[in-house]
């Protein structure tokens, strides 16, 4: 099955979506912290943005291959700290792990094979980049309903209340949801382009 990478590559962005919808319409579903975790995640995945884009981009702002691991570490660092004291600051430690197995993975990819980033890689940040800005403008803009949340429903560090913690997590929602278009479509043009050199080789292979 043809489709099969490219859905695979959608799924994991479709469930965080999910984890977003259900969140958004009962609050307490998937745990009484999750709202919360959520709200945490939009802040990390803006750094995360940032800090694959930043990696990424290593080989072409450094140059020697010593250059761009000191680079990269030095970024790595920098990021590292955000994404250790937000999580903390927000009460969800756990999202240090899985912001440090995605930084972790990033930075050892460019480190063991420094290269450009290829067509694919730059297409899926420009749209991670676009539909973040518009989806988090439009928490400031659209009047999304409030479902299961409440302006107390979840306390930001310092005690403040978040007037509008329901926009954010249907941004969120939005956001992911647009990921996982995007994951598929790249993924699906990729295993295209690739179809017709894989049957050439094939083909070449198995002729007398």
């Amino acid at each position: 099955m043809r489709n099969l990478s490219a859905i695979l590559a959608a799924l994991p962005s479709l469930g965080v979506a999910a984890t977003f919808l259900i969140t958004w319409i009962r609050p307490e579903t998937l745990g009484d912290n999750m709202l919360q975790d959520l709200l945490c995640l939009m802040l990390l995945e803006f750094i995360m943005m940032h800090a694959t884009t930043f990696l990424s981009a290593m080989p072409l702002l450094a140059s020697g291959h010593k250059g761009k691991i000191v680079l990269v570490v030095i970024f790595a660092v920098i990021y590292s700290l955000f994404g250790i004291v937000m999580p903390l600051s927000w009460g969800a430690p756990w999202l240090i792990v899985g912001f440090a197995m995605l930084a972790g993975q990033k930075v050892y990819a460019v480190v063991r094979d420094p290269k450009e980033p290829s067509p694919a890689e730059i297409m899926s940040w420009g749209a991670g980049i676009a539909l973040y800005i518009l989806f988090v403008a439009s928490a400031a803009l659209l009047p999304f309903p409030r479902f299961g949340i409440t302006a107390d429903s979840v306390r930001p560090p310092g005690g403040d209340k978040f007037d509008d913690p329901h926009c954010i997590i249907a941004a969120g929602m939005l956001y992911w949801l647009g990921m996982a278009a995007t994951n598929y479509f790249v993924t699906k043009a990729q295993t295209d382009a690739a179809a017709p050199v894989h049957a050439a080789a094939t083909a070449a292979h198995v002729s007398p």
